[in-house]
């Protein structure tokens, strides 16, 4: 563990190579879990080639993610509903911010891919949700 510095610089030298066995991708995305979401997330912000990203439990409550603002590229955001390291409401938050320093998607799909929030919950079956529904799921479990 180094704090982000050595990871991030790991996380850098593994796009590189990547990118070098796959030069003509017309694409390329990063996926974090947990440390790992917010180490990709600041790898997508120095990277401008990254068009996307899936960040599963970004850590909202423990790590800053306000170099986020505004986020360059759209991507899925997913969270579980009992999940204690990375709270939802945290999560929703960090959703809210993302969402006020970009303008809303406006592509129809499938040429768009928008930001959206996934909340697994413990005691269902898995559903998408999307940031509006995101937002009033997150009030309701807060009242």
């Amino acid at each position: 563990y180094d704090q982000g510095v050595g990871e991030l610089s790991d996380a850098a030298s593994a796009l590189d190579y990547l990118q070098s066995m796959n030069q003509n991708a017309k694409h390329c995305w990063v996926a974090g879990f947990s440390f790992g979401a917010w180490i990709g997330m600041q790898l997508l912000m120095r990277r401008p080639e990254i068009t996307g990203f899936v960040s599963v439990s970004p850590p909202a409550n423990m790590y800053d993610f306000s170099f986020l603002a505004p986020c360059p590229s759209s991507g899925l955001i997913i969270n579980g509903s009992a999940d204690r390291v990375a709270p939802p409401a945290d999560t929703v938050n960090l959703v809210n911010k993302l969402h006020e320093h970009r303008p809303p998607c406006t592509k129809s799909p499938p040429d768009a891919i928008c930001d959206a929030l996934i909340q697994i919950d413990a005691k269902a079956p898995p559903d998408v949700i999307g940031f509006e529904a995101a937002q009033a799921h997150a009030a309701d479990s807060r009242a």
